[in-house]
Parts: C-alpha cells; structure tokens; sequence
C-alpha cells in the first residue's frame, strides 16, 4: 500500500501530481476521485482525461459513503432521512421533550431548523446523550431532544448522515464492498466531523494506493488521521503575484521582496471610492498595452458592488459585460448556434421557433 499526503499553498503544484496519480493508477484499474463538490471532481477529472471517462468514479466523502452503505441500510429497512424529514422529526421531538432551559423560545420558527442542524452535528460528531447530560445549563435538554431523536430514527427506520457513514465505515473496514481496494484520489476533501474522519481512514486502510492533495494549513490533520509525514511541495517564486500565492494561507512572516507590478494591493474608504480605483487600474493597463477584452474583474457580493461598478466603468469610458457566471448549457451560447442552424437549413420555422425560445 502507498500512502501519501502532498500540501502546497500552490493548487497548481497539488494538481500536477493529483494528474500523475490518476494517469499511472487509471491506466491499470478503476479510481476513485472525491472533492468537495461532484462538480470540482468532475472539472479535475475532465481537464486531464483524453480518454473515456468510465472507470473514475468521481464524488464527495458523503455521496461515497452513501454509496458504499446504501444496500446494507436498504436490506435493514431504512430509508435516507431528507432534509425536509429531518426538520420535521426536530420539530416532534420538541413537542415530546420536557424542556427547561429551551422552553422559551422552543415555540419560535427557526427552532426546529436550528435544533435539526445541532442534531446533526452531535451525532457526526459521535457525541451521546450521556456526554451532554453534564455540560452546563442546556446539556439536559440537549441530552433529552438527542435521545428522543435517536429513539425516533430507530423507530422509524430513518437513516441519517451519521447512520450512513457508521454504515460505510463498517463495511469499509471489512473490505466487503466493490469501492473499498480501489485507488483513491483526495483533493483538497476537508474532514468535517469524527463519523467522516473514521470513514476516510477505514476506506484508505484499505485502499492500494491513496494520495491526499490539501492546503497547507490542514495537513497536520491528515497526518494525524492517516499517521503518515505529509511532503510539503515547494514552488519557486519568480514574482510579487507567486509570492502571494505561496504564502496566501501561511503562518509564517512573508520575506521582503522588491515589488513589482505583477501584483498590487489598495484600500478605498468605501465601494464607490474602491470602484473608482479598480477604474484606473483598468486604465493604467490598457495604456500599457493591454486590451479591455484580457482583463476581467472578480466580485465577491456582486450585489453590494455591481452598481457602483458598472458608474465608475462608464465614467471612465471603459466597456464592461456583467456576468453572474456561466450556466451549462449557457442560454446565450444556445440562442447562437439555434441562429447558425437556422441560417444554413434556409430559416426553416422550427429553427427559427427553436432560437425564439
């Protein structure tokens, strides 16, 4: 078994070597891919693949667990508790519960959503009834709404999160699953709670190959989870921009450089003040020979920024296309090629009904 944990504040180091992973594993058996999101495992995946797809199986830590416990949780009777369900079954045992120090606002709305969210994350946690009876004022009505939603759960045949992966880590550890001895591929998965931790370690147990790709702050939990020395992967910074990017996430005091203009930082009182600022950096690059069309400006609260924005573009006479970011399939982009199929068959109504729409 090869056990590997990699970290860079750099993701364009982490994922060189995530791409000779999944090349040198893929080429001889199937992989699995987990990241935060199915869609990031999808884009990683994609950008390197010149092959058929079939064979990398790309998810999260949760949908994996799931997987792996579905027919064992099916053949018991249980059935995936959703979201929905489980607000309801928080918002019953409030009604079942003798409480005392939550009876005051136990009548509120946002209760059962903020008593579901607690559940939850004390069952993930592995956290019983009997830790909580002890812990200041609110550990007994805790203790008790945590008891009576365990109590409903068993009744109902209702498997929740914790359910799922104490399942798939069961399972995991003895190996008795199609996923379980395949090579495993972790970008950047970030371990939220114990009953994730427990599965992740028993599935890389496991495994014959297991690479973990993280940023640098957290990899001394997976060396702590996987007991394996994480390699740090250095990359040479050449530039202002490359220094910011190595020690974005660092702890460490960043050594001194010469600046440069390949990256600069401003503070503005205001978003207005701020915009006009982004307006004449805008202008200060096109003067030195970069056209408008190869700059591009990030908004993190696009609705706190666009307005004044789009003034201190129009002042400066700079054009501007405002995106909320792209769609698959993009409607534009769409609308477009309904019009070129419609211009090459002679504009036939349907095509042309096709682009209307």
């Amino acid at each position: 078994m090869s056990l590997e944990i990699l970290h860079s504040p750099r993701n364009d180091a982490l994922l060189d070597r995530a791409a000779a992973f999944l090349r040198e594993h893929f080429a001889r058996t199937e992989v699995i891919v987990a990241a935060p999101t199915r869609e990031a495992a999808d884009d990683f995946v994609r950008s390197i693949a010149d092959t058929a797809l079939i064979g990398i199986h790309r998810t999260t830590v949760d949908y994996l667990a799931a997987a792996i416990a579905q027919r064992e949780l099916y053949s018991r009777g249980y059935a995936p508790l959703s979201t929905l369900a489980h607000e309801a079954l928080a918002a019953r045992v409030i009604q079942q519960a003798q409480l005392t120090y939550f009876a005051p606002v136990a009548a509120f709305p946002g209760f059962p959503r903020a008593l579901g969210r607690t559940l939850r994350d004390l069952r993930l946690g592995r956290i019983t009834p009997e830790n909580l009876r002890m812990i200041g004022s609110s550990g007994p009505d805790l203790a008790n709404l945590l008891a009576l939603y365990e109590a409903e759960l068993s009744t109902r045949l209702l498997a929740d999160q914790e359910m799922r992966f104490s399942t798939a880590t069961a399972i995991a550890a003895d190996a008795t699953d199609p996923f379980c001895g395949l090579p495993l591929l972790l970008l950047d998965v970030a371990l939220e709670s114990q009953a994730a931790r427990d599965f992740v370690a028993a599935l890389a147990s496991k495994s014959p190959a297991v690479l973990v790709v993280s940023q640098s702050a957290v990899a001394g939990e997976w060396e702590e989870l996987l007991g394996v020395a994480a390699t740090e992967i250095r990359t040479e910074t050449t530039s202002g921009l490359d220094a910011a990017q190595n020690h974005l996430f660092s702890n460490e005091i960043i050594p001194s450089r010469t600046p440069d203009p390949s990256c600069g930082i401003f503070s503005a009182p205001g978003p207005a003040l701020e915009a006009v600022e982004i307006a004449r950096t805008l202008r200060d690059a096109a003067r030195d020979g970069m056209p408008f069309d190869s700059m591009a400006i990030l908004m993190r609260k696009p609705a706190h920024y666009q307005q004044v924005l789009e003034e201190a573009l129009r002042r400066a006479r700079i054009p501007a296309h405002f995106t909320r970011g792209t769609r698959r399939p993009d409607a534009s982009g769409r609308a477009f090629l309904a019009l070129l199929h419609c211009t090459r068959e002679g504009f036939p109504a349907s095509r042309f009904a096709e682009y209307l729409s």
